[in-house]
């Protein structure tokens, strides 16, 4: 079976295989997979409880840190 590695499908898929190995290193910030997770859901319900929505168009600038990222 195909299936397509969306970026999407790739944050489930390491999440899922790697869970408890560190994923993102950015200076001295260190995050597992797990907890990266956890971050992008946290940041999705934010901007849902913000009113945001499917279809909506959200600008993020930073820098090229793991806020970038998990935006």
């Amino acid at each position: 079976m195909f299936v397509p590695l969306t970026p999407l499908e790739f944050r489930l898929r390491a999440t899922e295989l790697f869970g408890s190995k560190i994923g993102i290193v950015d200076g001295n910030k260190r995050f597992t997979y797990a907890e990266y997770d956890q971050r992008i859901n946290k940041f999705t319900n934010a901007l849902t409880s913000l009113g945001a929505g499917e279809g909506d168009v959200i600008s993020f600038i930073a820098y090229n840190t793991f806020k970038l990222l998990e935006a």
